[in-house]
């Protein structure tokens, strides 16, 4: 090491997860419901407009963003 790289530090917080760990792998574990009314909503939306899971979240009144990219993944063949 040089003097500089002694004075500098590096703190990797990439994952950090703050507060009680296992109340956070219980919340994004589990996956939603998702009726089948639900699921057609979705494909139709997804064929107008692929991957704009955001678009897609606003015709599902009870699904996240976040929940619709999880569950095209989920899917996904």
């Amino acid at each position: 090491y040089d003097t500089w790289q002694r004075k500098h530090q590096y703190f990797n917080q990439n994952g950090l997860i703050k507060g009680d760990v296992a109340l956070f792998y219980k919340e994004h574990a589990k996956a939603p419901y998702w009726s089948a009314e639900e699921k057609q909503i979705f494909i139709e939306k997804f064929t107008q407009s692929p991957k704009n899971f955001g678009y897609i979240s606003m015709f599902l009144e009870n699904k996240t963003t976040e929940q619709c990219v999880q569950f095209y993944y989920m899917t996904k063949n």
